[in-house]
């Protein structure tokens, strides 16, 4: 799930520990109510958070495409033989 711009003002500002508590209940309440316009309902929303892909590209899982190392992994492996 990717979160709209406005998602995303709002969850910070719901999350801000110097927020005020009028603030926070607000900016909770809105995001709700945004969330509950983008999804049927509760289930449909955990659903799309649960099957998120994981990310593909982690520190030393790639291959340098280009530079006097290519094609060799970031730890010196050549994928030369």
């Amino acid at each position: 799930m990717r979160l709209t711009p406005v998602e995303q003002k709002i969850l910070l500002l719901a999350m801000d520990p110097v927020a005020p508590p009028g603030e926070l209940a607000s900016a909770a309440n809105k995001l709700v109510l945004l969330l509950r316009k983008r999804f049927e309902d509760g289930y449909a929303l955990i659903k799309d958070l649960e099957t998120l892909p994981e990310r593909a590209n982690r520190f030393g899982d790639y291959v340098l495409q280009f530079g006097k190392h290519a094609p060799e992994t970031p730890g010196g492996h050549s994928g030369r033989g």
